[in-house]
């Protein structure tokens, strides 16, 4: 079990990790407007909305590919969901950030 510190240092990992994750993911959608429709999500659970659900395949398939496991989701498939680990560097996770960032400009 988690002690009560333990726990408020997961939090604040999350909400560290997750504003990284919504500041690159923001900035893929100002880039990418023809493929991505928007970002939600909060903390480490966050979705890439796709224009389409074969722009969410091919991407999900060449992220694969690099090592990087993402999931679809949306009534249409149409939603990269990404949810990393807690355990996961920032470096680790900007790496992978950024592949997804490359793969769908």
């Amino acid at each position: 079990l988690f002690a009560r510190s333990d726990a408020v240092h997961v939090l604040e990992r999350a909400a560290e990790l997750g504003a990284v994750i919504e500041s690159m993911l923001e900035d893929l959608r100002r880039a990418a407007p023809d493929k991505v429709r928007e970002i939600r999500g909060r903390g480490m659970m966050w979705g890439i909305h796709c224009n389409s659900s074969e722009i969410a395949a091919d991407a999900m398939t060449k992220a694969l590919r690099k090592g990087i496991i993402v999931l679809a989701s949306g009534a249409r498939s149409d939603v990269i969901s990404l949810s990393p680990p807690l355990v996961i560097s920032e470096d680790q996770l900007r790496f992978a950030l950024d592949t997804l960032g490359t793969i769908l400009h």
